[in-house]
């Protein structure tokens, strides 16, 4: 199989595709067939090595994928083979194979388009866990929208403050770092000190392994084949189906901006700017 692989950290130009054996799915683990990987600011933050958590290379990145279910590996019971599934993985989907935790992984209509559902399994789940598990907002109330840009911005017109500072040029900034821990302790601050605003702090991901880190440095010696999974299965599923009736609904219209060859994923990254306002970037390998 390929698969693509950053050996250092660095700008698009540290990513290439090699081929190798198809990987086994471990104890609660499934191999899936990827239909498709996406491509975000995220893996630009992997492949600059200042995302939180971040491997050592050599490592794939990818932060999620759809794709169908080939082999169970021991204690899987809920999926079967053939299953269409979506999963959250931080690094590890962009590859024509991969193997990710049962448990995280939800189940996808094949009636639908793998590059659009693509969107709701990180973009979308994103906007709607901040508005309905972290706000938990309520009929009647505003919310500020500021600087809805990028893919979460064309997705659910929500944004969070996060971590795009934090390169520059395709490589890692420094004072991009101390802005943004500086912005983050203050509006956390402001939270603190008046009553009347709600600061309130998110995560999808938890990753993988027992291993506490306060600043996103490079991390494993030996990375895992996939980073993460899903903080609360139990909740990204039931949040994964209401985004799925919205879909058909028509109520939210997922934007491919492009879809490219696994093989171009140097040019995907390379992308990745202009096509913020777009839409997603999607792999097909």
């Amino acid at each position: 199989m390929k698969r693509v692989v950053i050996d250092h950290f660095g700008g698009p130009e540290v990513l290439r595709v090699v081929e190798e054996d198809d990987p086994r799915p471990g104890p609660g683990e499934v191999r899936v067939r990827v239909l498709a990987a996406g491509v975000s600011y995220t893996d630009a933050l992997l492949r600059a090595g200042s995302y939180l958590g971040v491997p050592n290379p050599p490592f794939t990145p990818g932060y999620e994928l759809v794709g169908v279910v080939e082999e169970l590996g021991p204690g899987c019971t809920r999926l079967r083979v053939g299953d269409r599934v979506g999963a959250l993985t931080v690094w590890g989907a962009d590859a024509e194979r991969a193997c990710v935790p049962e448990a995280g992984a939800v189940e996808v209509p094949e009636d639908l388009d793998p590059g659009e559902v693509l969107s709701l399994v990180f973009i979308y789940m994103t906007a709607y866990q901040l508005l309905h598990r972290a706000a938990k907002v309520k009929p009647g109330e505003a919310v500020l929208v500021h600087g809805a840009a990028g893919r979460v911005g064309t997705g659910g017109r929500l944004v969070v403050y996060g971590h795009s500072a934090t390169v520059a040029n395709g490589r890692r900034s420094w004072r991009g770092w101390a802005v943004w821990y500086a912005t983050t302790a203050l509006v956390g601050l402001w939270g603190l000190v008046d009553p009347r605003r709600r600061v309130s702090a998110y995560r999808i991901q938890r990753l993988r392994g027992h291993r506490h880190q306060a600043l996103p440095v490079s991390g494993r010696s030996r990375p895992l084949p996939v980073g993460g999974e899903p903080r609360d299965p139990e909740w990204f599923r039931e949040d994964f189906g209401a985004l799925l009736e919205l879909l058909r609904r028509g109520d939210i219209h997922p934007v491919v901006a492009e879809r490219l060859p696994l093989t171009e994923a140097r040019r995907a990254h390379e992308m990745l700017e202009s096509s913020a306002s777009k839409g997603k970037l999607v792999l097909v390998p």
